[in-house]
């Protein structure tokens, strides 16, 4: 009977893009040890051939420097209200309801508390 391979979880996953093609970023294993985050497109398919040349990522790395920020802007919470702003004058609109910053805000809330227990129960390889 062959081991179980222990159980890896890629928070980022789903989250994060390839900044050299916009693709989904995706995690993966190398040598059953080291996790790595890697384009989705630096692999060939059935359907399509490799796309992408973009190096793979150090999962303990790049997750260590989002919880840095995810910290700061936990720390700071203006810099929510000051980004969402940003992201009205973008697409546009001239002004926010109050309703609208509570909704936005409540889902960071959401996904804060969501990540935060997977980063919990996090296994390393």
């Amino acid at each position: 009977m062959h081991a179980a391979l222990p159980h890896r979880e890629y928070l980022l996953t789903g989250h994060i893009v390839c900044a050299k093609c916009g693709s989904p970023v995706v995690g993966s294993c190398l040598s059953r040890k080291h996790r790595y985050y890697r384009c989705r497109n630096t692999r060939p398919t059935a359907v399509k051939g490799k796309t992408c040349d973009a190096r793979y990522i150090r999962a303990d790395y790049i997750e260590e420097v989002v919880w840095r920020n995810v910290k700061e802007v936990l720390e700071n919470p203006e810099v929510i209200i000051v980004e969402i702003k940003r992201q009205a004058d973008k697409q546009g609109k001239q002004s926010l309801q109050e309703s609208d910053f509570k909704k936005g805000i409540a889902r960071l809330e959401k996904s804060c508390v969501t990540t935060g227990n997977r980063r919990g129960s996090l296994y390393h390889c």
